[in-house]
C-alpha cells in the first residue's frame, strides 16, 4: 500500500494539524493515512482530515476561494503544472490509522473504494465524506463516534451492512442547526436511492432498542445485535463500564454518569433489564464490596 506522508502531502492547514490528504498520484489502489506526519522536523498528530481551510504554496485558502479562482474541487495545479489536489478516486482499500478525530470529504467520489478501516479515535464524519462510494458494501463505525453529517453516505448503493459499535447512536447533524431540533431521516444520510428495508444495522448487545428509538437509525429494515465473528464484537463483562478490563470504583463513577446522561451501556446493565439506573449501581457496589 501507499503510505501518505509529508512527501506526498499536498495541502495542510493553518494550525498545522488539519491535513488534506489528497496526493500527487491518482492511480494507487491501497492507501494508508498515518496518525502522525512530520514536516520541517516537526511531528504533528493528524487530528482532522480534509477540512476546508488549507495551505497552498504557503497561502491559506478555502474551497470557496478555490472556486472563485476558477479551480474545481477536484483539481488544483501548482507552478510545475502538477495536479496536487486530486480526490482519492482510484483507491480500493484504505486505512486511517489511530489518532484522527474528524474526517471530511476525503473519499467523496471514490467509486472504486470497497473497504475502509476507521480509527477508534474518530468522533466526527462530515461533509460528503463517502458520497458516491458506490462499491462500499460494509462500514464499521467506531464506538467513540459522536456525530455524522447529513449526506455523508449519499449514493453508497452497496452499503447494505452498517456496523455501529457505540453504546449510544451517533447524532446525525447539519452544519449550523440546533441539536435539540434536529430530526433527520434515513434519506438525509443515505439519499433516496438506497432503501432502508434492504439494509441491516449491527449494534452492540443490549443497545438495539436505543437504536430503534433514534432518528435515522430506527428506519433500518433490520437492527440486530453483534454476533461472534462480526467486526467489533466483544463479550460484555458486567461492571467493566469504562472498558479498562477491570471492575472497580471507577466503574461506579462511570455508571452514575450514564444515569445522569440517560445513555446506555450493556456492561452497566447489571440486571439485564435493558436500562441503566440506580438498581444497577447498587448491584455493582454490592459486587465490589463482596469481592473485598
Amino acid at each position: 500500500p501507499v503510505v501518505i506522508d509529508d512527501k506526498t502531502l499536498a495541502l495542510w492547514s493553518v494550525e498545522g494539524q488539519c491535513f488534506d490528504l489528497h496526493k500527487y498520484v491518482t492511480d494507487e489502489k491501497d492507501v494508508v493515512i498515518p496518525g502522525v506526519l512530520t514536516s520541517y522536523g516537526i511531528t504533528q498528530p493528524v487530528k482532522t482530515i480534509g477540512k476546508y481551510k488549507l495551505y497552498l504554496s504557503g497561502q491559506a485558502y478555502d474551497f470557496d476561494l478555490f472556486e472563485q479562482m476558477g479551480f474545481s474541487r477536484g483539481y488544483v495545479r501548482d507552478s510545475d503544472d502538477r495536479n496536487i489536489f486530486p480526490p482519492l478516486k482510484q483507491a480500493q482499500t484504505a486505512v486511517i490509522e489511530e489518532g484522527a478525530e474528524e474526517i471530511y470529504n476525503v473519499f467523496h467520489g471514490a467509486s472504486e473504494l470497497k473497504s475502509i478501516t476507521l480509527p477508534n479515535t474518530l468522533r466526527v464524519i462530515g461533509d460528503n465524506c463517502f458520497m458516491d462510494c458506490k462499491n462500499l458494501s460494509k462500514l464499521v463505525i467506531p464506538a467513540q463516534l459522536e456525530q455524522i453529517e447529513v449526506q455523508v453516505f449519499w449514493n453508497c448503493l452497496a452499503l447494505k451492512n452498517f456496523y455501529c459499535l457505540g453504546q449510544t447512536p451517533p447524532f446525525v447533524f447539519r452544519k449550523g442547526e440546533d441539536r435539540a431540533s434536529a430530526n433527520h431521516t434515513f434519506a438525509n444520510l443515505f439519499g433516496n436511492n438506497l432503501s432502508p428495508s434492504s439494509c441491516t444495522l449491527h449494534v452492540p448487545a443490549g443497545t438495539t432498542q436505543a437504536y430503534k428509538n433514534a432518528p435515522v437509525w430506527k428506519e433500518f429494515g433490520n437492527i440486530v445485535a453483534l454476533q461472534e465473528g462480526d467486526p467489533g464484537y466483544e463479550v460484555s463483562v458486567h461492571g467493566d463500564i469504562n472498558g479498562d478490563k477491570e471492575v472497580n470504583v471507577e466503574d461506579i463513577v462511570a455508571a452514575t454518569k450514564l444515569i445522569s446522561t440517560g445513555n446506555y451501556n450493556a456492561a452497566a446493565d447489571m440486571n439485564d433489564d435493558g436500562k441503566v439506573n440506580i438498581a444497577d449501581v447498587i448491584i455493582l457496589v454490592n459486587q465490589l464490596t463482596t469481592a473485598e
